[in-house]
């Protein structure tokens, strides 16, 4: 058989007034438009005594959480830079597409036996706004320490609050630490203090400096400041192009279903 992972969703958003269904069928919809190898794939849904399950490909090699917390030591710049690379393609096709994703963490990118990255659970995805009355229905959702700093000020936001998420995984692996342990947000704009992140790149002596102006360029707290995808991508092609390939991926083995369970909100 083929291995899956299997999200349950719960429908506890009901008591918040919420329609559960039509949260979920969102989710749904976003995942079946996309196809990217850099994205992982749905598979189907299932409903089962009042329980609504997503399926998605089973991926084994962790998630990027992992890698930056538990595995450092074994996580060299290259692949940090090709993990970038990986998301920063799919956060572009979603771009392309008008889906934002609202919540890049890195829970949410997996990795795959032969090293490449995916980004997964798309729970608080949406179409973007393209009128004033979508706008005003657009919510405030995400993880705290990934959110731009036009979320968390309740202002009119866009498709740039990925960037700035995408640029909070940077500052991540340049720290190697999670963002709510390494950095502090700035009052009163929440946006990174870029001497935070030269501070820990300085203790690295094979970080690139041209990763680490990136990672200050995405979490800027002007969005029409941080980079497009375009500048993003070609930037870290041109910084792989100088970094030397010494690593090997371990597998994680495991031939099971996982369940993820979360809450859509």
């Amino acid at each position: 058989g083929t291995d899956v992972a299997v999200k349950e969703c719960f429908s506890t958003i009901k008591q918040y007034g919420f329609d559960f269904k039509k949260v979920f069928n969102r989710e749904v919809s976003i995942l079946k438009e996309c196809r990217h190898p850099n994205i992982v794939q749905y598979m189907g849904t299932c409903i089962h005594e009042d329980k609504f399950y997503i399926i998605t490909e089973y991926v084994k090699n962790g998630n990027l959480k992992t890698w930056i917390t538990e595995r450092n030591e074994e996580f060299p710049w290259k692949l940090k830079v090709n993990f970038a690379i990986d998301i920063a393609r799919a956060l572009a096709y979603l771009h392309s597409r008008d889906i934002m994703h609202r919540d890049i963490k890195p829970e949410n990118i997996i990795i795959t036996e032969n090293g490449r990255a995916k980004i997964c659970d798309f729970g608080f995805s949406r179409f973007a706004a393209k009128t004033e009355e979508e706008k005003r229905r657009l919510s405030y959702c995400g993880t705290e320490t990934y959110m731009a700093p036009e979320i968390i000020l309740c202002m009119d936001f866009n498709k740039s609050i990925d960037i700035f998420g995408y640029g909070m995984l940077l500052c991540e692996m340049i720290a190697g630490k999670l963002a709510e342990k390494a950095y502090k947000r700035k009052i009163p704009g929440f946006e990174i203090d870029p001497e935070d992140v030269y501070r820990y790149a300085k203790k690295d002596p094979q970080c690139p400096e041209e990763f680490v102006e990136l990672a200050i360029n995405c979490t800027k707290y002007e969005e029409e400041k941080r980079p497009s995808w375009k500048t993003i991508i070609t930037k870290l092609n041109e910084i792989d192009e100088t970094i030397e390939n010494s690593y090997n991926i371990g597998i994680i083995p495991g031939n099971y279903i996982i369940v993820l369970k979360t809450k859509i909100k």
